[in-house]
């Protein structure tokens, strides 16, 4: 699975995570969100950021915003934003990218939660792809009636069933 696929899969299950990179070894954007703004030597700064030992607290500037953040475990780190109190960056050392979620604290659920699940299912293959998403929104909602009262046989009601009429 690509990275885009993943960028897709956590943006269309979450509603906390706003904004995503990823980068490689080096700190190259390898793929993004569109509208974030990022470059190589932020990339490189995340990266520096979660491998150092040393850094238990630092400043960072991803996506002209400022965060303060705190080292983690397992190679990852999370911080707010001082002017944008509700804003939120987690990034995490993923063998050899540093993945980058920006998002609002508002929202239910963990970030880090978010991110480690998604890399799981991202292991196993399970993602929901830019392709799945595609399918899903050509799909079309068809009201059936409730049945009812079939002789005692157990009977299902649904309210919709999804029709591809793309073919």
């Amino acid at each position: 699975m690509s990275w885009e696929d993943f960028i897709t899969h956590i943006l269309t299950t979450t509603t906390k995570v706003e904004k995503m990179a990823v980068y490689d070894g080096r700190g190259r954007p390898v793929a993004t969100t569109n509208d974030i703004e990022t470059s190589d030597s932020e990339g490189f700064a995340l990266l520096k950021c979660l491998t150092d030992p040393s850094k238990t607290m630092t400043k960072i500037c991803v996506d002209n915003t400022m965060f303060i953040c705190v080292q983690g475990i397992d190679n990852t780190f999370i911080g707010t934003s001082p002017d944008k109190s509700s804003r939120v960056i987690v990034a995490r050392q993923e063998s050899d990218h540093v993945i980058a979620l920006i998002g609002h604290a508002e929202e239910r659920g963990s970030f880090i939660s978010e991110l480690t699940r998604a890399l799981h299912l991202k292991a196993e293959g399970k993602l929901v792809t830019q392709e799945q998403l595609r399918q899903s929104q050509q799909l079309i909602p068809v009201d059936l009636p409730s049945t009812s009262g079939n002789g005692g046989a157990a009977v299902i009601a649904t309210d919709q069933v999804l029709v591809d009429i793309t073919g």
